[in-house]
């Protein structure tokens, strides 16, 4: 120590110096982390926001898919039940005709019956459409329609077109590729 004590004071001056820049440097250390970590969370809110975002639009589409399978399933309850009446009263009238003649029934009488049944019935129907579209002329009809070619043509929308042919391929009418969506006609029943 010095007769001043002034080495001592340097020297400790000094010493707190080198504490303080040691405390700056963690200190900026510490903020550094701190805004890596911060810039991390802001990254990984956004990106939840986004994910939110995605889910959000993906519940709405599916709800609107929704609604409109519902509406298409209530369309169907509803032709189903129309067809189903038709059918009651084509019914009622075969008997009727059936009943008068006493079991005796030309086929020149059920010709109208066949006829309205046909045309004025089953017309608005996928199932008949195809078949009439698939008839085409003979020997046109052996290469066959695709089901895009089928749904274009017949008007239907594309999920009632394919029940129509899985319902036909069932019956033995048609037949269906799945590979390649050719559909062609096994049995012919109207000329």
């Amino acid at each position: 120590m010095s007769q001043s004590g002034k080495p001592d004071l340097f020297q400790e001056i000094q010493s707190r110096i080198t504490e303080i820049r040691e405390l700056v440097v963690k200190l900026n250390s510490t903020l550094t982390q701190q805004a890596a970590t911060a810039n991390n969370l802001s990254d990984r809110i956004q990106e939840l926001d986004n994910r939110s975002k995605s889910l959000e639009d993906e519940r709405q589409s599916l709800s609107s898919d929704k609604g409109v399978l519902e509406t298409e399933l209530r369309q169907k309850a509803e032709d189903y039940d129309a067809l189903m009446a038709q059918f009651e009263k084509v019914s009622a009238e075969f008997t009727s005709i059936s009943a008068s003649e006493k079991g005796t029934l030309d086929i020149r009488q059920l010709l109208p019956l066949y006829i309205a049944l046909v045309e004025d019935i089953y017309a608005a129907r996928p199932h008949i459409r195809i078949l009439y579209l698939l008839h085409g002329e003979k020997g046109t009809a052996e290469a066959g329609m695709t089901r895009q070619e089928i749904t274009k043509a017949s008007g239907f929308m594309p999920a009632a077109v394919l029940a129509a042919i899985h319902d036909l391929a069932n019956a033995g009418f048609i037949g269906f590729n799945m590979e390649t969506q050719l559909i062609t006609l096994e049995r012919r029943i109207f000329e």
